[in-house]
């Protein structure tokens, strides 16, 4: 993250937790971005690469049927993994459609998406750390994510000398554990 020369110059506490607050934002970006994709090598192996997730679909991605979420819950249910506590995690793209989108052709317009940021009684949240086309849903109790190490921050003084400024890096190391793969469901 890099810091201007005019940021180093106030000595503010106001200042400092700005970059405190950015940083932590970027950091639990990048986690939330591996958790669902995650490659396997510099990042751990997010759900969308996971052996034994379930998948669905849609006829037109990004824009799924009511129908087809609810194949996403029957898929985890015929699996004896669904829970009351299942949730959908979706792109804002997705969020819009689904606010838009009919529960049933020819009813009196009542989307997909809920009161309360529900989808078919499931809690539901919405990232820009998802792909535009993709939803998840599934038992995130199932997903455990292990920090371990302390958070390390480097400050390079020499990347942005000419200019005065810094750049800080931090490094927190971290796994994913999916205790039971069948828990989830991607549509894409």
């Amino acid at each position: 993250m890099p810091i201007t020369r005019r940021q180093l110059i106030p000595s503010s506490l106001e200042a400092e937790a700005l970059i405190r607050t950015d940083l932590a934002a970027a950091i639990g970006e990048t986690i939330d971005k591996a958790v669902f994709y995650g490659t396997g090598d510099e990042a751990p192996r997010g759900l969308s690469r996971l052996d034994g997730i379930n998948v669905v679909r849609p006829a037109t991605p990004g824009k799924p049927t009511y129908d087809e979420l609810v194949e996403m819950e029957s898929v985890i249910a015929a699996a004896n993994a669904d829970t009351p506590e299942m949730a959908y995690v979706l792109s804002s793209r997705a969020w819009g459609w689904l606010k838009t989108a009919q529960k049933f052709k020819g009813t009196n317009g009542v989307p997909i998406w809920e009161p309360g940021d529900t989808v078919n009684g499931y809690r539901a949240e919405t990232t820009n750390q998802i792909e535009p086309n993709d939803i998840f849903f599934g038992n995130f109790s199932d997903l455990i994510i292990g920090l371990w190490g302390g958070l390390e921050i480097t400050v390079d003084t020499a990347t942005n000398s000419a200019s005065g400024g810094i750049r800080v890096i931090a490094f927190q190391d971290c796994d994913f554990l999916v205790r039971r793969p069948e828990s989830f469901c991607l549509a894409c």
